[in-house]
């Protein structure tokens, strides 16, 4: 990946983790978002809280009107993901995992171009297995 590209994606991904941690009213210890670029495109997210999964869901103070907001901003920031990719001639990962401690201030994605839709694998089944490996 060349610089420009990295930093173009580094400031999106940064704003995704910004969006999660308010979201969670800062109470979180890790942030986890995943990102499907495949043929339809999906996101959702997931928090550590005290070395335990914390689902969007279980955010007592989130409804569920701010949870469709916030799925829908991190849907807007995949597409300008992948239209970072295309528009650098860059081949667009099928997923994109996104981790974040917040107190080390560390961040790791993983991207991901196997084919998943040829093996007929569901965006929420591959979300649902990584929520799963962090319990």
């Amino acid at each position: 990946m060349t610089r420009d590209l990295e930093q173009q994606l580094n400031e999106i991904q940064l704003d995704m983790i910004a969006l999660c941690y308010e979201y969670a009213q800062k109470k979180v210890d890790e942030i986890f978002i995943y990102i499907s670029l495949g043929e339809f495109l999906y996101t959702d997210f997931f928090f550590k809280r005290d070395e335990r999964v914390t689902k969007k869901h279980e955010i007592q103070e989130a409804s569920v009107d701010l949870q469709k907001k916030a799925l829908a901003i991190l849907l807007d920031d995949a597409k300008k993901i992948a239209s970072i990719f295309s528009s650098n001639k860059q081949d667009i990962p099928s997923q994109v995992k996104i981790e974040f401690d917040v107190a080390k201030k560390e961040l790791e994605v993983d991207y991901d171009y196997s084919n998943l839709n040829s093996e007929k694998i569901y965006d929420k089944d591959l979300f649902n297995s990584w929520v799963d490996s962090q319990s």
